[in-house]
C-alpha cells in the first residue's frame, strides 16, 4: 500500500523533536492515529527500520508513500512521558527505561545496525513504560564482508552523523567505533536519568539484568576492562 496525501488537509507536530516534518493522520485500514515523517535521510531510515521491524522496542512502518510528493513513511503515534519527568520519576521507572534503551540497542548491534544519534529525542518512552528507539536517519549499517567482531571506524570525527553533544569527549579525541559510540551515549542517558547517583560500575552490578546486556557487546566489554579509556566523566 503506497498513500499520496497533501499538507494542507493535517495538523503539523511541531512539539516534537528533530528536523524532520512530522504530522497526525488517522490510518483508517488500522484504526491508528500514525505519524507522517517526511525527511531527507528517507533512503536510509525505510530500509534500516524494515531490517529491524522485529524488534519490540522500535516502531514499525505502517506504511509508506509520498507527502507533498515527497518520499515518507508512516509510524504509530506515542503518547510519550518527557525525559525531565522520567529524571525525577521512581527508580524503577528509571530502571524500565534504560532497561530498554539497552535492549534497543543490543537488538539493533546484534542485527548489524550502529544508530549514531541516541539522545533523549530519539528514544521514547510511552505513558504504558515501554521504550522505542526512532530517528535512524544517522544510522550506518554492517559491511556486506563484516564477521560478528564487526565495527564501523572513522577517519574523522567530522563524518560522525549524530549529535555531537551526546559523543563522549574520550570517544571524539579516539576517533569513535560507532558501535562503541551507541553505548557510550546510552551511558549518558543513563547517567541523566539517575542524577548521577552512584558510578556507573556500581549501577552494572546492582542492576545484573542491565550489566549482562552491555557486558554481551565485546566493544563494550573491551572498554570496561581498560582503565585507560573511561566511559565518560561524570556530567559529561
Amino acid at each position: 500500500m503506497v498513500f499520496e496525501l497533501d499538507s494542507d488537509k493535517l495538523e503539523r507536530l511541531t512539539s516534537l523533536p528533530g528536523n524532520s516534518r512530522q504530522y497526525l493522520h488517522d490510518f483508517e485500514p488500522e484504526k491508528l492515529q500514525v505519524v507522517i515523517k517526511v525527511d531527507e535521510h528517507y533512503d536510509m531510515e525505510v530500509p534500516t527500520l524494515l531490517a529491524l521491524k522485529d524488534s519490540p522496542h522500535v516502531l514499525p512502518v505502517v506504511d509508506t508513500g509520498f507527502f507533498d510528493r515527497d518520499p515518507a513513511f508512516m509510524a504509530p503515534l506515542v503518547n510519550c512521558t518527557p525525559f525531565a519527568d522520567i529524571c525525577q520519576a521512581h527508580s524503577s521507572v528509571q530502571f524500565r527505561y534504560v532497561s530498554h534503551l539497552l535492549q534497543a540497542v543490543c537488538y539493533m548491534h546484534d542485527h548489524g545496525v550502529v544508530h549514531c544519534d541516541i539522545k533523549p529525542d530519539n528514544f521514547l518512552f510511552s505513558k504504558s513504560q515501554k521504550g522505542y528507539l526512532i530517528d535512524f536517519g544517522s544510522a550506518m549499517r554492517k559491511p556486506a564482508n563484516g564477521d560478528d567482531r564487526w565495527a564501523i571506524q572513522l577517519r574523522f570525527v567530522s563524518e560522525y552523523r549524530g549529535t555531537h553533544g551526546y559523543l563522549p569527549p574520550r570517544a571524539v579525541l579516539r576517533v569513535p567505533c560507532l558501535a562503541l559510540s551507541d553505548y557510550c551515549c546510552t551511558r549518558h542517558l543513563q547517567a541523566r536519568a539517575h542524577d548521577g547517583r552512584g558510578s556507573f560500575r556500581h549501577f552494572l552490578c546492582r542492576d545484573t539484568c542491565i550489566g549482562h546486556l552491555l557486558l554481551r557487546c565485546s566493544h563494550f566489554d573491551a572498554l570496561l576492562r581498560s582503565p585507560q579509556v573511561p566511559l565518560c566523566r561524570e556530567g559529561d
